[in-house]
């Protein structure tokens, strides 16, 4: 499933793009949330079917926690991550009283961020930036721990050549069923 959302010649991704790449296109499967891509990649690691790298890190045949699964973790195709992981092992560790490591830097405290408890807003967004909205709002909000109310859309689409029943009925009211959506109003001309 994941191979399908990168580029022939594409050695890794974010995971932010593979979620956006699964938001953007109708021919990947509908997944029901972010959390199902991130357990798929965190068991995915874990047996050997590709690498993740976080920070400096390299996780492949391994563990990852839900925690580190962030929209920047890098997901590496399997021959990648498994070259990554062997070098990475065959770097010599210093003996014990080798070379002294330089102190750590002094860590600086940072401010914390003024909390907001709520938000309303009201936009026009263009339909083709959709999965941008996905990425850039919802998503963030989400991991934030906001409860999100379900979203009210006004779609008004117009055709010169019309469209077709088949089309309403067999892709956009059972995409909208599918996805436990609730037709307030309906006006068909």
């Amino acid at each position: 499933m994941l191979e399908k959302t990168f580029a022939k010649d594409e050695p890794q991704k974010i995971f932010a793009e593979i979620w956006e790449t699964f938001l953007k296109y109708p021919e990947l499967p509908m997944l029901q949330s972010e959390k199902v891509l991130k357990d798929t990649i965190i068991q995915g690691a874990q047996n050997g079917l590709f690498g993740v790298t976080i920070g400096e890190k390299i996780r492949y045949m391994e563990t990852v926690s839900a925690e580190e699964m962030t929209d920047n973790a890098l997901i590496l195709r399997k021959e990648i991550a498994e070259k990554m992981k062997k070098e990475t092992k065959e770097v010599p560790i210093p003996p014990e009283g080798g070379a002294p490591q330089p102190p750590a830097a002094p860590i600086e405290p940072r401010s914390t961020p003024e909390k907001i408890r709520k938000v309303k807003l009201t936009a026009q967004v263009p339909w083709d930036r959709l999965s941008d909205l996905m990425r850039g709002v919802f998503s963030p909000l989400h991991r934030e721990g906001a409860k999100i109310a379900p979203l009210e859309v006004k779609i008004e689409a117009e055709a010169e050549l019309g469209i077709s029943r088949d089309t309403l009925d067999l892709k956009i009211r059972e995409t909208l069923s599918q996805i436990g959506a609730k037709v307030v109003e309906e006006e068909v001309e």
